[in-house]
């Protein structure tokens, strides 16, 4: 009688499914490789996106397809799943192409403008 009780209990507490921690490493990585692949192009933030977009679309749908399958898996509705799939993959891209522009176009030190130099004698009252 315990062992059927306990037998139902481990049957009953199986594992739930595994976010997709592979693809999610690939997309990241293949992101990353781009960045610096491409670090020579100098290109403006949109283009290094479109090409990002191009250049990681099997990881993208990699990715994607995972996700969505670990949160339907999860209950959620399909189209949420989709959606949170998307929001990542776009956060992943938006990050790249962050990276990528404040790599390849640092910002610009801050000039050194003097100060205004103010007389002496204009703030220093007169002496007796």
């Amino acid at each position: 009688m315990i062992v059927l009780a306990a037998a139902m209990l481990m049957a009953g507490s199986a594992a739930g499914p595994v976010a997709p921690s592979q693809e999610r490493n690939a997309l990241g990585r293949c992101l990353s490789n781009f960045v610096h692949q491409k670090l020579m192009d100098k290109m403006d933030a949109a283009a290094f996106r479109a090409a990002a977009k191009v250049g990681c679309a099997n990881e993208q749908t990699a990715f994607r397809n995972a996700w969505v399958a670990y949160d339907v898996a999860m209950k959620t509705r399909r189209s949420e799943a989709e959606q949170n799939a998307d929001g990542q993959i776009e956060d992943y891209l938006q990050n790249s192409t962050d990276t990528y522009v404040s790599t390849t176009n640092p910002p610009a030190p801050r000039s050194a403008s003097p100060s205004p130099v103010t007389p002496a004698s204009s703030t220093t009252p007169p002496h007796p």
